[in-house]
C-alpha cells in the first residue's frame, strides 16, 4: 500500500511539473539557448561551413553541448512546440538530478533520508524553477550529482571489473557533458575529489596502524 501511495504522489508531482512547464511564461534566456542550439546544429550539419554561431557576442563563452543536443531532439516535433519540447527535456534532466542526489543520500545514509531529500529538493522553489528553464546550471548540477554518485560507486565496486568499466564509461560521459556546458564545471568536482583523497589517505593510515 505504501508503495502505491508513493507512486501516486510521484506521478502527481511529475504531472504538476509538466503542467507548470507548459504554462509558465518565456524566460529571457530561453530564446538565446534555442538560437545557440540552432546555430550550432547548422554548423554541424554544414560540416563547418555555416558559422552563424560565432556571430553572437557571448557564444564563445559557452561550448553549447547540451543546447545543441536538446535542440536536435526538438526537431522531431513541429517547430511551434520547440520551446515546450525543450522544457520537457529539461524536466527529464532535472528530475534525473533529483533522483541522483536521492541515491547519493541513500548510499551515505539510508532510504528514509533519501526520500526526505527527494521531497525537499523537488519542492525547493529555486530548483523547481530551474528544472523548467535553466539549460546551463541545471545540467551542471545534473552532471555534478551523477559524477559524485558514480565516484562513490566506483570506490565501492572497483574490484568488480565489469561494473568498474561501466562506471568509468558513465563517469566520462557525465563529466564530458558538464564540461561541454561550462568549462569551469570540473572545478565543482574539486571538493568531491579532495574528500576522496582524504578518505583514502586516512583509510590507508588506519589500515597500516591496525596491521
Amino acid at each position: 500500500m505504501t508503495k502505491q501511495v508513493n507512486t501516486l504522489i510521484l506521478c502527481s508531482l511529475i504531472l504538476f511539473l509538466i503542467y507548470c512547464s507548459l504554462k509558465i511564461g518565456i524566460h529571457w534566456d530561453e530564446l538565446n539557448i534555442i538560437q545557440f542550439g540552432n546555430d550550432r546544429l547548422k554548423y554541424l550539419f554544414s560540416f563547418g561551413e555555416n558559422e552563424d554561431y560565432a556571430k553572437q557576442w557571448n557564444s564563445r563563452f559557452y561550448p553549447g553541448a547540451y543546447s545543441t543536443i536538446a535542440i536536435f531532439f526538438t526537431k522531431f516535433f513541429p517547430t511551434k512546440y520547440e520551446l515546450e519540447v525543450l522544457r520537457i527535456i529539461n524536466i527529464i534532466f532535472g528530475f534525473s538530478a533529483i533522483i541522483g542526489i536521492t541515491k547519493i543520500t541513500e548510499e551515505l545514509f539510508n532510504k528514509n533520508i533519501g526520500k526526505i531529500t527527494f521531497v525537499i529538493c523537488f519542492l525547493n522553489p529555486h530548483f523547481f524553477g530551474h528544472i523548467i528553464m535553466n539549460e546551463r546550471d541545471l545540467i551542471v548540477a545534473f552532471c555534478n550529482i551523477w559524477s559524485t554518485y558514480l565516484i562513490i560507486k566506483y570506490i565501492r565496486k572497483q574490484n568488480i571489473e565489469k561494473k568498474r568499466n561501466k562506471i568509468i564509461l558513465l563517469s566520462g560521459l557525465t563529466i564530458g557533458l558538464g564540461m561541454g556546458v561550462r568549462f569551469v564545471f570540473f572545478a565543482t568536482l574539486i571538493p568531491v575529489l579532495l574528500f576522496i583523497i582524504i578518505d583514502i589517505f586516512f583509510l590507508k593510515k588506519l589500515v597500516n596502524k591496525n596491521s
